[in-house]
């Protein structure tokens, strides 16, 4: 009863990740747990398909049939009402506003959607989109970064951001494959690099939707500083008119997703 009830609970505060049937089963498991660790007696409470079938086979006397039956029925009534209490109660506890009318569906409103950006060296282009989207649609994503060889943030990518009023000078660097192996989930993985390099990305679990934005490398600038700047603000500009337009395009369905009328 307690663990099925925590079934509940995690279900109402997690929007819904336990799911019925999860619920269903952590109830049935117990149920079969009980019956056979405790025997008969602990069956016939539990069940009244049980109780019909002890007293059919004579391991019931026919004057417990219906305290029984009642006592399952009366349980029957009061377990989801004790689990739905308990599960706005946990709910309000963990979330003051998640509880208000429909829990999980608020709940699953107020969560942003994580999103990696993955180049080569994790120096410029994915390191450039996780803070232009953090800027332009923070509210409902959470922008991360990683490269394939992550190596040290290119000056130029730090000197073109700083122009437009963003500081990336203290960002680290990281490997694509550390931020694989420790498990995190993501909605969305984007590469930004050439389709050749975006090949070698480990395929990340869960339900993360993949796609492919190719941006010229920064690395491939060659001539003056300053025309190497030049070319860097190009790919700057770039980038961000990019997730300009993808926040433009996916923002409004994942809100309407989010709040369905």
């Amino acid at each position: 009863m307690f663990a099925g009830t925590g079934a509940i609970i995690i279900n109402g505060v997690s929007g819904g990740a336990v799911t019925s049937v999860g619920i269903g089963l952590t109830f049935g498991l117990i149920v079969l747990a009980m019956i056979y660790a405790i025997g008969d007696v602990s069956g016939a409470h539990l069940n009244p398909a049980v109780t019909r079938g002890f007293f059919a086979g004579r391991r019931l006397e026919a004057r417990m049939i219906l305290p029984y039956i009642l006592s399952q029925v009366w349980g029957a009534l009061v377990a989801p009402i004790t689990g739905a209490l308990l599960a706005v109660a946990g709910c309000r506890c963990v979330r003051k506003d998640c509880c208000s009318v429909a829990p999980s569906r608020q709940y699953r409103s107020n969560m942003k959607q994580k999103v990696l950006f993955i180049c080569v060296h994790n120096s410029a282009r994915s390191q450039m989109a996780e803070v232009f989207l953090d800027e332009i649609c923070g509210d409902q994503f959470e922008a991360h970064s990683a490269g394939l060889e992550p190596g040290k943030l290119n000056p130029l990518a730090v000197e073109a951001t700083r122009e437009i009023g963003i500081d990336i000078s203290q960002k680290q660097t990281q490997s694509v494959f550390d931020v694989f192996k420790s498990g995190e989930l993501f909605s969305y993985v984007i590469t930004v690099c050439d389709e050749t390099s975006a090949e070698r990305c480990p395929i990340f679990p869960g339900v993360a939707k993949r796609l492919h934005w190719s941006f010229p490398d920064p690395a491939a600038l060659i001539g003056t500083h300053e025309e190497r700047l030049a070319g860097m603000r190009k790919i700057r500009d770039e980038i961000r008119a990019r997730i300009e337009m993808w926040c433009d395009e996916i923002c409004p369905l994942e809100v309407g997703a989010a709040n369905p009328v």
